[in-house]
């Protein structure tokens, strides 16, 4: 069996890097659940990344679906959905029951906004097919353009429906927002995340539900206390 290495990132940096890591490794049971509370999971939940023991690596393509035991169960490659060097997640979790976490993690509310995609011609091209695809799953208007500002947002989602729907695979994906981390502006509070996060959603079209609705969540966790808010 291949064992992805990933890609390790640095301890006790700042924002959102530092925060996840905590989370995951020194707040294991408090985290574990809030999230098997929020997806009502039915299997026992391990985080699988960022990990100490693993130098914190994330992992993007293929090695995110090997990192969570799924290779092998894709019908629909992964090279036909996204070109290479996709998204990489802040953080991967699976169950006993094989559902799958990807967590997205934000301390910062100028992270909500990414740069449009970067890719040549060529994978552009197949990332915007697919986007276009993934909005007509969803009911969302070909108008709106998910390669702009919340490009980053849009392609995590479009991940969560390419394991569900195009695989079959028991996906959740969890929006991760910390609280009052002054490494970095930090929102204070949820509401203040939660006006931005409604922009966000308002733009992209994911404002009214749709198929995925009930396998997104939005956590916000204080990073004093790392509990949920």
């Amino acid at each position: 069996m291949n064992v992805p290495k990933g890609y390790p990132q640095p301890e006790n940096s700042r924002g959102s890097l530092r925060a996840i890591q905590a989370w995951v490794n020194d707040n294991e049971t408090d985290s574990i659940e809030l999230v098997t509370k929020q997806l009502s999971l039915k299997g026992k939940l391990q985080w699988v990344s960022p990990i100490r023991s693993n130098s914190m690596a994330e992992f993007r393509d293929v090695g995110f679906l090997e990192k969570v035991g799924v290779a092998d169960k894709i019908t629909v490659p992964l090279h036909n959905f996204w070109p290479s060097r996709g998204p990489q997640w802040d953080g991967l979790g699976v169950t006993d029951t094989q559902e799958v976490i990807l967590v997205e993690a934000k301390a910062n509310l100028k992270e909500l906004k990414s740069p449009g995609s970067k890719a040549g011609e060529q994978s552009l091209a197949l990332i915007k097919q697919t986007l276009d695809e993934v909005k007509e799953g969803l009911g969302i208007g070909a108008h709106f353009d998910w390669t702009k500002t919340y490009y980053q947002y849009a392609n995590r989602v479009a991940h969560l429906y390419y394991l569900r729907e195009l695989n079959g695979i028991k996906a959740f994906l969890i929006n991760l927002y910390f609280i009052g981390d002054y490494s970095v502006t930090c929102p204070s509070s949820v509401k203040d995340w939660q006006v931005a996060i409604g922009q966000t959603k308002k733009i992209l079209g994911l404002d009214h539900e749709h198929v995925l609705q009930p396998y997104m969540v939005d956590l916000f966790v204080d990073v004093k206390t790392m509990k949920g808010i």
